[in-house]
């Protein structure tokens, strides 16, 4: 059977973080096909032109702030995994991002130790 290459959308603004998460999906998916962007309106423009079998989202962007981001990625992605991967997660926050449609919701350092295989290796074949 044929390894899955992922195809991840990325939804951060922080260029160190971006590059860390690539890296890390990276040791172990070394053909995926990562996009990243930095604003939910290009994550917008990206789903109507491309499908994504995961998406990585960040709770704090310049146009997008705590759970709601699941929410408003919601709208317009209604079937894609989302993964929420953010510097502060509380238990109120996490209740809400799921409560909002992320089917996991992480600290980055957590899945930047974990990744990829522990984190999103449920989505594609290892």
């Amino acid at each position: 059977m044929a390894q899955s290459i992922p195809n991840i959308l990325l939804i951060e603004d922080d260029k160190a973080d971006a590059m860390l998460i690539q890296l890390k999906i990276r040791e172990k998916w070394h053909n995926a096909k990562i996009t990243q962007v930095a604003y939910l309106g290009d994550a917008y423009r990206e789903c109507k032109q491309n499908s994504y079998d995961l998406i990585l989202l960040d709770l704090n962007l310049p146009d997008g702030y705590g759970a709601q981001t699941v929410y408003q990625m919601r709208t317009f992605e209604k079937n894609t995994p989302i993964t929420v991967i953010s510097t502060f997660v509380s238990d109120l926050v996490e209740r809400e991002s799921m409560k909002f449609g992320a089917e996991r919701v992480m600290d980055k350092a957590e899945f930047l130790t974990h990744c990829p295989s522990a984190t999103i290796g449920g989505y594609f074949n290892a």
